[in-house]
């Protein structure tokens, strides 16, 4: 492979890690596990905590669901704001050349 198709590949490379990283930006935003610790006690004394927590559970994500509605729609809008950004710079005529960019490295 001579110069001009390696540098097409790494461009390649780079924007499919940069999607797959805002993919998995948005599979984070989406994502919602809770995992209920279940009690060490015996059988009938186990029943009772179990009870109170799953309630409490209930009670808790009764109020705070749309609190996190809102935030996952804050943090999807943010998401597609970064993406129209990068876009925009990435169609930019006056921007780094590739072949700058992967010489130098990204700017910290």
């Amino acid at each position: 492979m001579d110069r001009e198709e390696i540098l097409k590949k790494i461009k390649e490379i780079r924007r499919e890690v940069e999607r797959d990283e805002l993919n998995h930006l948005r599979a984070k935003i989406m994502e919602r596990k809770f995992h209920l610790h279940g009690s060490h006690r015996n059988a009938i004394v186990r029943l009772i905590p179990l009870a109170i927590r799953k309630r409490l559970i209930l009670e808790i994500s009764l109020i705070l669901q749309p609190i996190l509605d809102n935030q996952r729609e804050i943090n999807l809008r943010f998401l597609k704001e970064i993406e129209r950004i990068r876009e925009a710079l990435a169609s930019l005529p006056g921007g780094p050349s590739e072949e700058e960019k992967t010489t130098h490295g990204p700017a910290e």
